[in-house]
């Protein structure tokens, strides 16, 4: 606290001395910055007034396919499941077994019902990508040992002293790659809108300045 309360004086004290002397520059650099921040506030402001952008999905697919050749994955990416359960959970073969075929409704229901009741971790990501670094986060693996196992439809499954973690990769994107369309789609939409509010703010400055 005393620390803080020095720091805060001094401060105070340094810009009283310092404000008694005119320095035309940071008059100029203060003003600039005022006029900034007034300016970015008021651009805000009208892009939360307008009409919201409807982004057609004709306009993201054809996005997509004209510039897919750069969008090129720096991370791999996974979907499937992730069950973490204590090593003497019960109905461990059957956990496999449904992990194995999980696509089914059947599967999933079974899958859901036993992780509420035993799991100590449960993601169910087969319609969403997720990174794999974000992943093994949650499973003690190294990346290498990872990618010795890739496999779609494959289940990666280890042990440790106290629990067991299995990993169901229902599909994958290596690093390098193109990007797949429904992980692309997010920076797709904000681009295009980012876009969109970029011409509006241009087009209402130049109107502005007609008038």
């Amino acid at each position: 606290a005393e620390e803080y309360i020095t720091n805060w004086a001094t401060e105070c004290l340094m810009f009283k001395n310092a404000s008694k002397v005119e320095n035309p520059k940071i008059e100029k650099m203060v003003e600039e910055y005022r006029r900034s921040l007034y300016i970015y506030e008021y651009e805000q402001s009208l892009i939360s007034q307008r009409t919201p952008v409807v982004i057609e999905d004709t306009v993201v697919r054809a996005f997509y396919e004209e510039r897919k050749a750069q969008m090129i994955l720096q991370e791999m990416l996974i979907k499937g499941a992730l069950v973490v359960v204590p090593n003497e959970a019960p109905n461990i073969d059957q956990l496999r077994k449904y992990l194995k075929q999980m696509t089914d409704e059947e599967s999933l229901e079974w899958i859901e019902k036993y992780a509420y009741q035993y799991a100590l971790g449960y993601e169910l990501f087969i319609d969403d990508w997720k990174a794999r670094e974000n992943v093994l986060e949650f499973v003690p693996l190294e990346i290498i040992e990872l990618d010795k196992m890739l496999g779609r439809g494959k289940l990666i499954e280890v042990q440790d002293s106290v629990n067991t973690y299995f990993l169901q990769m229902e599909d994958y994107c290596a690093v390098g790659s193109v990007m797949p369309f429904d992980y692309a789609r997010k920076q797709i939409e904000d681009n295009v809108y980012r876009t969109s509010n970029e011409d509006f703010l241009m087009d209402t400055r130049k109107k502005l300045y007609e008038e």
